[in-house]
């Protein structure tokens, strides 16, 4: 299943935020034309007929440069195809360039953020975009200080912790294609990422931060999936405790 749904509980949703649905799409790696059949193609097929309220995208659209038109293309029609109620906010990964980031493909259906705060207008919500190389200190203090729920964008999922010392409620995340490779579905021999290889996809929890870290739509390196499926998740997020216990270090409470 690609569209994969989850509900997020958090007990700083305010009630104007209850029953908010979230697409997360995260790292493409487009690097040739759409193909129907594969998961950016049939993503873009489904999103007609998704209700969503918001779009939240965390970087690595293209895969190497000289991509730029491949990535650029796919935003575009992403973009024509979905119709979130709030709008769509993106940040830039470690494989997008400059040049990408400069073209701001879909500028006028995507808010894109670098070291920034957008508070989303009509609801209690902003939220701090911290691309790559990510600095979600710059990005708060841009931000102020705010009772408002906030969200982080990052790429890199490590930058959980510096969300969470900056005051962020729920943190979404990729760059690990969930290992993309797994021998089980904890264990990933590389995830490109410090984290231990069993939170390299799913929900982590760092204190009272949450961190959504998707396997994301592309791959790298080799076109190859196992036991690590591409996604893009639909978070509804509702108001009710967190999810295991409060710890020090960012640790798996739901898997996926």
């Amino acid at each position: 299943m690609l569209i994969e749904p989850y509900e997020i509980a958090h007990p700083r949703v305010p009630p104007e935020l209850a029953g908010l649905r979230i697409l997360h799409i995260t790292d493409l790696h487009q690097r040739g034309p759409i193909r129907a059949r594969s998961p950016l193609g049939r993503l873009i097929a489904q999103l007609p007929d998704l209700a969503i309220d918001l779009v939240l995208l965390t970087g690595d659209y293209q895969d190497h440069p000289g991509d730029e038109p491949h990535a650029a293309r796919a935003l575009e029609s992403l973009a024509s195809a979905w119709s979130p109620r709030l709008g769509a906010w993106g940040i830039w990964g470690n494989h997008d360039t400059e040049a990408l980031a400069t073209a701001r493909p879909a500028a006028d259906r995507i808010t894109w953020m670098a070291a920034a705060c957008c508070r989303v207008e009509g609801v209690p919500l902003r939220i701090i975009g911290a691309s790559y190389p990510e600095d979600c200190v710059a990005a708060a203090l841009d931000a102020g200080e705010s009772d408002d729920f906030t969200i982080a964008l990052v790429h890199y999922p490590t930058e959980v912790y510096a969300a969470e010392a900056v005051g962020a409620d729920l943190v979404l995340a990729g760059h690990t294609h969930g290992g993309q490779v797994r021998i089980t579905k904890k264990l990933a021999p590389h995830t490109s990422c410090d984290l231990e290889a069993d939170a390299s996809a799913g929900v982590l929890r760092l204190r009272d931060t949450l961190c959504c870290v998707s396997r994301g739509l592309g791959t790298t390196l080799l076109p190859l999936r196992i036991n690590s499926p591409a996604q893009a998740p639909i978070y509804t997020l509702r108001q009710g405790p967190l999810a295991g216990t409060p710890t020090d270090v960012a640790t798996p409470v739901v898997r996926w």
